[in-house]
């Protein structure tokens, strides 16, 4: 932790800021506050084929279509051959289960891995899992060798590597393309989803009603697992044809386990995230009535066939696309929470209109209507989550955004079938209209919001402090403070400066914060967070961002004197090394009582000292 803000904010030459001697005068310096507090953007306009410039981008968006028909086609085969194999429908709910549990229960695990290892190559390796997995399904099945419970299986298997896959999946974009074009990239993406969406269930419908009558229809869905198994390689191909920038990493990898402490963490403490997980989480909670009740209100309410079906969900496919074409006249006129409140209200009128109307063409301009509204939340929710947040946690944030979504679709689905059960479909949907409407109400206060890239980019102004004791990096904890000497006049002042501190302090990695007055030396203000270990400090170092330098320089200019604050590191006892013991790191561990509690050795530093 430093000592006190650099004279300039050139941040890309930290090394300018390296010379310890150098850098006393903090209040001689005319470093301007800037508020970091996240105000809503308003995106220029940017054409939605921008994105598509970047080759990289072009081949992994071709790449994603393909595997999406292969997805939407897999989804009709799967569905097809248990049917086929039994007429329980417990089975068909084990099917769906079987979906969306792995997402789930590994979404931050998988957000994790993501933000540790290369993001390139866990793709590469989910995508060739996926690949075998279905490889394997489609040779068992054209054997006729697949059963109830191998289906089950692989179902799950399958959505295991989507899991794993989603979060580093949703993280790469920002890498591949300019920060402007993201939300068209986003975009492009939903338009590639809904377009296989739309044709791929159909596609796959054909394939295998024209091979039933010739290899049986039990065999018959082998071909759509087929090409779908092809399609997850045209994905790997591009993956591993992408040359990304190598991340120069100086600091071993975090634990998985600590990684996830880190991202809940993160969001906890960063309130543009918060909002947009409550928000997400609010929209659907309420929206899934129409998922849930969706199939069942079109065969016992309207009567309709299974090609009537079908062609309800085409139009719904048609209003997604024309938002995915249209999402950056969107948010060049309106802001995101704006979308977001538009997509709410456009979704719970789509509800009241789907139970009320009943005539088949009035209810396909309804699902149009939906079809307008749902996906426009979706796309705005993704966006803010990505653009909100540094490299660092990225993954881990798109990972709570896949976890939050997942978890609100699946109760949301449990609780509307049960209030269809004990009254009717339409009451249902009509409940779950007055919920969305409900929510923008209540949930105002949350707004979704972009913060600009500027503010999330490492401010390096936190120079190495210099030991005379060697330390266990791995092992801790560490105690970090700092001394201030505040007017008593400027008490209440600084106080106020420091509270927006405490949460970048705690988002970045500390495990506790507080702030302290001496009551024997008012004047004195005494800073302290605690980290879990030395390596976890180092992190720090290079988590803290442009946003964190300007409140420090807006907090710290309150201190008095020629010195800057001073900054002192306590090290607990069993993080040392002590010289018979530092050959041989790893035969203390052992040794160490952890039932007595650590004691610590005072390392400190200041500037030019």
């Amino acid at each position: 932790m430093p000592g006190k803000v650099p004279n300039t904010f050139d941040y890309q030459h930290p090394q300018e800021n390296s010379t310890i001697g150098s850098e006393r005068s903090f209040l001689n310096t005319t470093l301007e506050y800037v508020p970091s507090n996240p105000k809503p953007i308003r995106a220029r306009r940017i054409p939605l084929w921008a994105p598509l410039r970047s080759r990289t981008f072009r081949a992994l968006w071709i790449a994603s279509l393909i595997s999406n028909f292969g997805t939407w086609m897999h989804g009709v085969g799967a569905a097809w051959l248990m049917t086929e194999l039994s007429s329980d429908t417990r089975l068909n709910a084990l099917v769906s289960a079987c979906e969306s549990l792995p997402m789930f229960l590994l979404a931050l695990p998988a957000g994790a891995l993501a933000d540790i290892f290369d993001r390139r190559k866990m793709l590469a390796i989910m995508q060739t899992c996926a690949f075998l997995t279905t490889g394997l399904l489609a040779a068992l099945t054209f054997g006729n060798q697949t059963g109830a419970g191998v289906l089950l299986m692989f179902t799950a298997l399958l959505a295991v590597c989507s899991a794993l896959a989603s979060p580093a999946w949703q993280s790469i974009t920002p890498e591949i393309v300019k920060r402007s074009h993201y939300s068209a990239a986003v975009g492009l993406g939903g338009i590639s989803w809904n377009l296989a969406r739309v044709l791929g269930p159909t596609l796959g419908g054909v394939i295998i009603g024209k091979l039933a009558p010739i290899i049986g229809n039990l065999s018959a869905p082998a071909a759509v697992f087929a090409l779908n198994a092809v399609s997850f390689l045209a994905v790997v191909a591009v993956v591993l044809s992408w040359k990304r920038s190598p991340r120069l990493a100086t600091l071993p990898p975090e634990h998985v386990l600590g990684a996830m402490r880190a991202g809940l963490s993160y969001v906890r403490y960063t309130p543009t995230m918060r909002a947009v997980l409550v928000r997400v989480l609010g929209f659907i909670l309420f929206s899934s009535a129409f998922w849930a009740l969706l199939s069942i209100h079109a065969r016992k309410d309207l009567g309709l066939s299974a090609t009537e079906y079908g062609t309800m969900l085409g139009f719904f496919g048609a209003g997604a696309i024309t938002v995915g074409a249209s999402i950056e006249r969107l948010r060049a006129r309106f802001s995101p929470d704006a979308l977001v409140t538009i997509s709410s209200l456009g979704t719970a009128l789509g509800l009241v209109l789907l139970a009320t109307v009943h005539d088949l063409w009035l209810t396909r301009l309804v699902m149009l209507v939906n079809g307008f509204a749902w996906p426009l939340a979706m796309l705005s929710f993704q966006v803010a989550v990505v653009k909100s947040v540094p490299d660092w946690v990225r993954s881990r944030a798109a990972s709570l955004f896949l976890l939050t979504f997942s978890g609100g679709s699946a109760l949301g689905s449990i609780i509307w079938g049960m209030v269809a059960r004990q009254t009717s479909i339409p009451t249902a949907m009509y409940c779950g209209a007055a919920g969305l409407v409900t929510s923008v109400l209540v949930l105002r206060k949350f707004r979704v919001e972009e913060t600009t890239r500027a503010t999330q980019e490492p401010s390096n102004h936190w120079p190495e402090p210099i030991f005379e004791i060697a330390v266990e990096p791995s092992r801790g904890p560490v105690l970090v403070t700092t001394e201030f000497f505040i007017a008593p006049e400027n008490a209440r002042a600084f106080v106020e400066a420091m509270k927006p501190i405490r949460m970048l302090r705690l988002r970045e990695g500390a495990l506790r914060w507080n702030l302290y007055q001496d009551a024997a030396t008012p004047r004195r203000w005494v800073e302290t967070m605690l980290l879990d270990s030395w390596n976890d400090h180092l992190r720090q170092h290079a988590r803290v961002s442009v946003e964190g330098a300007e409140l420090e320089a807006h907090a710290w200019k309150y201190h008095e004197g020629h010195e800057s604050p001073f900054v002192s590191h306590l090290i607990a006892e069993r993080a040392l090394l002590w010289e018979d013991e530092e050959a041989m790191l790893d035969d203390d561990e052992d040794e160490d009582d952890e039932n007595v509690e650590p004691t610590g050795r005072f390392a400190r530093w200041g500037w030019g000292t």
